[in-house]
């Protein structure tokens, strides 16, 4: 097993490193996909494509808007469909000593226990990220005066946008002999959840029966297809909820639901409360801060 050193990729005194990753054709067998750890911190941020990530010998679907922390004792690799690209950005925890907000973020994750930490943003929250993990990118490259001021604030607002905007969910763990399938199937929901989407739909882009789908769906998640789309769609409506501009019927248009009333009360039986409860405290919250 290869131990990756940040040193190794920093290009000053700064310990901090970020690129690109892609796995287009023949470079899905480098080396870079087998087994291996890193000593340091590694944030994996997954802009397109599927695959399987395998951290400490469990398989995690690798779907668009994934964000995975990883500690230097994960021992991972990746097994991803062509055209999957994700950047790698690996730091020392240190890096933020003087800061006791993100010095105390980075602790907690450091201390969490039963597997890898993963963040998840939504679609059109993908990109945003992904042009300032560019930029970061391109400050660590250059030879300027403030260069490691530049990089240092830059990493902080990325930290800053997943603490605020990135949904913390346990990962999902995909068990058994079908990871590449099931994360397949995860991006097609995840393109489609806003629509119609039918479990015969489903089971053909498994390549599988409706019935050997509908089990091994439920193995992989724990829920059914409908009820997994069903927790998807009230993810996106918390964020829509939040922007006042947008009534509730136009929400439940968006989300693919016939009438605001059935999405009124698929929302209450996920969140728990109605959207207008919902969107009154948010705006709230927000208005508070």
């Amino acid at each position: 097993m290869h131990l990756y050193r940040l040193l190794d990729y920093c290009s000053n005194e700064l310990p901090l490193a970020v690129w690109q990753v892609r796995f287009v054709g023949a470079a899905a067998n480098c080396r870079e996909n087998t087994e291996h750890r890193h000593d340091c911190m590694e944030l994996m941020f997954v802009t397109s494509g599927t695959g399987v990530c395998r951290i400490n010998g469990i398989a995690y679907p690798v779907l668009r808007g994934d964000l995975y922390v990883l500690n230097p004792e994960d021992v991972h690799s990746y097994a991803l469909e062509p055209e999957c690209v994700f950047y790698n950005i690996l730091f020392d925890p240190m890096l933020f000593a003087a800061d006791p907000e993100i010095s105390g973020l980075l602790a907690e994750w450091s201390r969490a226990g039963g597997g890898p930490k993963l963040f998840h943003f939504a679609s059109d929250e993908v990109e945003p990220l992904a042009l300032l993990a560019d930029r970061l990118a391109a400050e660590l490259g250059k030879r300027r005066r403030g260069r490691d001021l530049m990089a240092r604030s830059l990493f902080g607002e990325f930290l800053v946008c997943l603490i605020r905007g990135g949904e913390s969910a346990p990962p999902m763990v995909v068990s058994g002999e079908q990871p590449e399938i099931a994360s397949r199937v995860f991006a097609y929901i995840d393109r489609r959840f806003c629509e119609r989407v039918t479990i015969r739909e489903l089971a053909r882009a498994a390549g599988m029966s409706r019935s050997a789908f509908c089990t091994a769906f439920r193995r992989w998640t724990g829920s059914s297809a409908f009820e997994y789309i069903g927790c998807l769609r009230v993810r996106k409506a918390r964020s829509l909820l939040e922007d006042p501009s947008l009534s509730i019927g136009e929400i439940a248009l968006r989300l693919g639901y016939c009438d605001s009333c059935h999405f009124s009360r698929m929302f209450r039986r996920h969140a728990g409360v109605s959207p207008r409860e919902y969107r009154r405290t948010a705006l709230a919250t927000f208005h508070d801060r």
